[in-house]
């Protein structure tokens, strides 16, 4: 049976051995360099522990421990043979500049790479924000829906309050309905809420097929307003993987997107997009074809460029930004021609079996 409710791979266990290793490096480390004589630079490595506690620690523990390496090095000068003579404090001095210049540079590594992550998880967002502009009238028709369907349900409630007698079995019916509308225009509000979120990337155990259905339902007000069937097709079994939803819901929704306007465009007597899940080589599968007019060989040399957009008033980041998501989740996302007419998107994402089920 399928569960959701898996304890969630992290970097504790990596931690902790980290740390195991560092604690047994360091006095390994001090007591070569006490045996050894000051002619040869062995505090140098303590350079080891502090790389190795880069990607590990906190930025304080590790200044915390590059300042440790500095005292054991200076305190183990004194006992070394040749510690004091002049070949032992130029070699004092080349292991303290190397210990400090590692953690410094460590440092500032580490926090370019922050201030990157940041720079193109505020790309993603105005990408998020793009399509949301994009899909506003579908959005607006979505969340009409249960609003029409809860106003109708009222007017119908009060009629048999009304009534005489009271028919208080159909006003329960009514009453049901109207919570059952309400719930379905909350998961509208707050998936358009998660696609314009600024939180953080939050990965987690991630059933395709309830994903689909909720970028399905994002973009079922355009699918019906521009006539167009969509056919969709997988398997029976669950396919999991361990994604970020926002993200991988923000790529299938601009992929369907661009699929709609596709066939919006093409005034083919064939109006159909197949949304299809499947899995293949260790990979979950997700593909968008559509019968559109396809791409030209110009589009696709330039596809997957940044500010390069076919469409009139496009920003050109969509799918880069997509590639880019797949990419961070160990995936990929490809284009191909579809056979006949229209072209395919083809989305692949790690397989994450459940355990036991491996």
């Amino acid at each position: 049976m399928h569960r959701k409710d898996h304890v969630p791979p992290d970097g504790r266990v990596l931690r902790w051995m980290t740390g195991a290793l560092v604690a047994a490096l360091i006095p390994g480390i001090f007591t070569v360099d006490v045996m050894t004589d000051r002619v040869l630079a062995v505090a140098v490595l303590y350079i080891i522990p502090i790389l190795l506690s880069l990607r590990v620690f906190a930025p304080a523990r590790v200044m915390a421990l590059a300042g440790l390496c500095v005292v054991l090095t200076m305190l183990g000068s004194p006992l070394t043979r040749f510690g004091m003579t002049e070949a032992g404090m130029v070699n004092l001095a080349i292991s303290l500049i190397a210990i400090v210049t590692t953690g410094y540079l460590g440092q500032r590594m580490l926090a370019h790479e922050a201030a990157s992550h940041e720079a193109r998880a505020h790309m993603r967002r105005l990408s998020r924000i793009g399509n949301l502009g994009e899909l506003a009238s579908s959005i607006a028709h979505e969340v009409n829906q249960p609003l029409a369907a809860i106003a109708s349900s009222a007017g119908a409630g009060r009629r048999w309050l009304d009534a005489s007698p009271p028919d208080l079995i159909r006003a329960r019916e009514s009453l049901d309905r109207i919570a059952r509308d309400a719930a379905r225009a909350g998961e509208v509000v707050t998936g358009v809420r998660r696609l314009a979120s600024r939180k953080p990337s939050t990965p987690g155990w991630t059933d395709m097929a309830e994903l689909v259905e909720e970028c399905v339902a994002i973009a079922r007000a355009e699918l019906d307003r521009q006539q167009i069937r969509l056919d969709l097709e997988g398997p029976d079994d669950a396919l999991v993987v361990w994604a970020d939803r926002v993200q991988i819901q923000q790529i299938l929704v601009n992929l369907l997107i661009n699929a709609i306007e596709s066939v919006a465009q093409n005034g083919a007597a064939e109006r159909r997009i197949v949304l299809t899940t499947g899995q293949a080589a260790g990979f979950v599968t997700l593909s968008v074809a559509d019968t559109g007019a396809g791409l030209s060989s110009e589009a696709m040399g330039h596809l997957w460029e940044p500010f390069w957009t076919s469409k009139e008033g496009g920003v050109g980041l969509g799918l880069t930004i997509s590639r880019t998501i797949a990419e961070a989740h160990g995936g990929a996302l490809e284009c191909r021609p579809r056979g006949g007419r229209g072209a395919v998107f083809e989305l692949r994402l790690p397989l994450t079996p459940e355990p036991g089920h491996a």
